[in-house]
């Protein structure tokens, strides 16, 4: 999930900070959420997909679409 959450978090261009008061969570959370060290609880999962438009299963799958083609 790290990869692809950044990968859409820099898609519309916002930084980590950006993004943490898009969602009204703390900022610490964006970036454990980006290292891989914690996942997000349902309620910020809902979030996520609302954010960026795309169901949450989208963004668990850890590659970026140019992987695709490689």
């Amino acid at each position: 999930m790290a990869k692809k959450l950044r990968y859409y978090r820099e898609l519309k261009g916002k930084s980590m900070r950006e993004l943490s008061q898009d969602l009204g969570v703390n900022y610490s959370l964006i970036s454990r959420w980006e290292n891989g060290n914690r996942e997000p609880r349902s309620k910020n999962k809902e979030k996520l997909e609302r954010y960026f438009n795309v169901p949450f299963v989208e963004l668990m799958q850890d590659y970026e679409k140019d992987d695709l083609f490689d």
